[in-house]
């Protein structure tokens, strides 16, 4: 039973949730406050960037634990309406490629090629924000004091903390649980479907082991590296362009996201009915929709 909620754990959430969409909380940051921001100069702690979403509101949620003057108050609200301006075309962009993946589930065959245009256009977007995301860090960081960063850093590293833990649930270090019974439940797997689905993956992870492992070891080290520029932000000396050096091809990297996507999808799909597919369509086209997003727009 374990080995099978594993398997189903990273397929159903790789494959119909993944591409275009995520896990992140669709609700915008409505954390109360601890008081009111005084205009005497007195740095007070209260609620940060209350309608933002994505990575607006986690670095709004961390700001909310630092004592904060007015005047810092001010413009950091202006930061955060400022980006939340700015990544309107990457919503609307990773709205279009959901609603195109989710026809594509939906007909219950995925082509890549068609989705080409949805895939650029979000790239294109995501780069074009990346830039003044990453000045917005950089002043952020600029504005505060060391006392402040340190705060700020460790408010955010309690935030992760808690929403991993949230996220493992009771799967252990797999972290899919929650997800994987969120998609079953919804599609209504028959305990014949689970097992299919687990002998498909099975078939999917020899074929594709070595892949698989690039792909870890990938992500592990995009964790360090933003795990490094967190390190370094309650610094004096922090540069955002040191800790963390842009991208340089995310296009190759976004083809090769989607490419590793697909090819579960495409596992997945011939196990699901076309009741269940149009059930898994609606889904992926309500997630895109929304503010949800995995590996929000981050100022980094």
């Amino acid at each position: 039973m374990r080995a099978r909620t594993i398997f189903l754990a990273t397929a159903l959430t790789l494959s119909l949730s993944a591409i275009g969409c995520g896990s992140a909380s669709t609700e915008p940051n409505t954390q109360a406050g601890t008081g009111t921001s005084a205009t005497d100069g007195t740095a007070t702690k209260a609620a940060v960037a209350v309608n933002s979403h994505g990575m607006v509101k986690l670095v709004g949620n961390a700001l909310s634990e630092v004592p904060l003057r007015a005047d810092q108050r001010t413009t950091i609200e202006k930061l955060a309406s400022d980006a939340e301006t700015r990544h309107e075309s990457m919503v609307t962009a990773r709205a279009a490629l959901s609603s195109a993946v989710a026809a594509q589930v939906e007909a219950g065959t995925i082509d890549q090629a068609a989705l080409q245009p949805q895939i650029d256009a979000l790239v294109a977007a995501m780069d074009a924000s990346r830039p003044a995301d990453r000045a917005a860090f950089q002043q952020l960081h600029d504005l505060l004091d060391a006392s402040q960063r340190q705060a700020f850093v460790d408010a955010f590293r309690a935030q992760m903390k808690a929403r991993h833990e949230d996220h493992e649930g009771h799967e252990g270090h797999h972290g899919h649980g929650a997800k994987l019974e969120e998609w079953s439940t919804a599609l209504s797997l028959t305990d014949a479907q689970k097992d299919q689905i687990k002998s498909s993956m099975q078939t999917e992870f020899a074929a594709h082991s070595q892949d698989f492992a690039g792909k870890l070891a990938d992500m592990k080290a995009a964790h360090e590296k933003r795990k490094h520029a967190l390190d370094n932000f309650a610094a004096d000396s922090f540069k955002v362009d040191d800790a963390l050096p842009a991208q340089v091809d995310t296009k190759a990297k976004a083809r090769e996201m989607t490419t590793h996507m697909i090819r579960f999808v495409q596992v997945v799909l011939p196990t699901l009915t076309a009741e269940q597919r149009k059930i898994a369509a609606d889904k992926i086209r309500a997630k895109g929709a929304s503010h949800e997003e995995e590996g929000a727009p981050a100022p980094l």
